[in-house]
């Protein structure tokens, strides 16, 4: 929606609401809360997947977990290759 925010289809929306920019969480705390979730979700995962991944996805916390979903989906064991492939946009 950020492309997007100044239609036309969107003015009347503006008179009520803020655009908030989030910067990006550096690559390091989002593989240490991505590790965290592994564990918490009996995931194995290589950190070095996960600090690619976070790399990958530019510390944008939320495109991490949809990788991470679709590589739990797929029950594969997440690896520095299959971030590189579920991360091709």
């Amino acid at each position: 929606m950020w492309e997007q925010r100044y239609a036309n289809s969107l003015a009347k929306l503006r008179l009520h609401a803020r655009i908030i920019r989030i910067d990006p969480s550096p690559p390091l705390v989002v593989t240490k809360r991505l590790h965290s979730i592994c564990e918490q979700e009996q995931l194995r995962s290589e950190r070095r997947a996960l600090n690619l991944l976070a790399e990958i996805c530019q510390g944008d916390l939320r495109s991490c977990l949809n990788a991470l979903q679709v590589g739990t989906l797929l029950r594969t064991v997440l690896h520095r290759h299959l971030m590189q492939l579920i991360s091709v946009k």
